[in-house]
């Protein structure tokens, strides 16, 4: 058990370091060196989307609070695009989330082995009514 344990392991060891030279520009990568980040960083994102984002009326209405799970790929450009909801808990929540997401203005790219990449991020927005506690 130890000798096939003992090749399992050196062959992992042996196998070739990702070659970041064969990195092509049409993959979307989830793992970098660098994130993606939006202009003044996370926090400055965050109140630009409260300031941006529209709290559904009927949402409201119902009380309905919760996050939405928004996945997009930030381009080499910075540019967002393939914005998907990926858990949400409201339609009208859900596509009022994709939609802040969609607007926003370009990000600095990811870096991985010292290049620009295409990159997956997840973006959680929470929705929550003044006066209320999710938790």
């Amino acid at each position: 058990m130890f000798y096939i344990l003992g090749i399992i392991l050196g062959s992992l060891l042996d196998a070739p370091a990702q070659d970041n030279t064969k990195l092509n520009n049409s993959e979307i990568l989830d793992l970098v060196d660098e994130l993606a980040r939006p202009p003044g960083g996370l926090p400055s994102y965050y109140k630009w989307i409260g300031e941006n984002i529209h709290y559904p009326k009927s949402a409201r209405r119902k009380n309905k609070q919760g996050k939405v799970f928004v996945k997009f790929v930030v381009e080499m450009s910075g540019e967002i695009t393939n914005v998907n909801v990926t858990k949400g808990f409201d339609s009208e929540c859900d596509q009022e989330a994709a939609r802040v997401v969609s607007i926003s203005s370009k990000w600095q790219p990811a870096m991985k082995g010292g290049r620009v990449v295409r990159s997956a991020y997840t973006l959680p927005i929470t929705f929550k009514l003044k006066g209320w506690s999710l938790f």
